[in-house]
């Protein structure tokens, strides 16, 4: 994109969300992050990652209420919120309701596997919030109850 089109864009964003710099005012490391990262839409300040904002974003799955249920996992997402670099690469928690077509196609030693539908799609990797479409993924379900929250912390760090 063109300096022009940069500054039309950058105005544009920067006044729908109550951000009054000028394209000239910005450094070249807030011009970069602007073009390729956006702004975030809460604290009105450059995204440190494509559609990721650090200070905005790592939890708020917890004040927004969607969490898992499990307060140890949801500290793992928290922390692993708190790593990322992009809304693409965020680890969240998928609600049940968010999945369909749900197929048993496995057994595992402690696990049983299915594929489904996860309505919502990925996310992408751009500077908005923007999900594919839905897209088929794997679910396990864990065997041994008793151990479940480290069991499932295991496997996902595996992952």
């Amino acid at each position: 994109m063109n300096e022009d089109g940069d500054s039309n864009r950058f105005l544009k964003e920067s006044k729908t969300i109550g951000c009054y710099k000028k394209l000239d005012e910005l450094s070249r490391d807030e011009k970069y992050r602007f073009k390729n990262y956006g702004i975030c839409h809460d604290c009105k300040q450059m995204n440190t990652g494509h559609a990721w904002c650090n200070k905005c974003d790592p939890g708020r799955f917890l004040r927004e209420g969607n969490t898992s249920g499990n307060a140890e996992i949801d500290k793992f997402l928290h922390e692993a919120q708190l790593r990322a670099t992009s809304y693409y690469e965020s680890l969240e928690w998928i609600s049940f309701d968010r999945l369909a077509d749900i197929k048993p196609i496995g057994e595992g030693g402690f696990a049983n596997v299915y594929s489904a539908t996860w309505l919502d799609g990925k996310p992408e990797l751009n500077r908005k919030k923007e999900r594919s479409a839905p897209i088929t993924v794997a679910l396990k379900k864990l065997k041994n109850l008793n151990n479940i929250t480290e069991a499932f912390i295991n496997e996902v760090i595996e992952h």
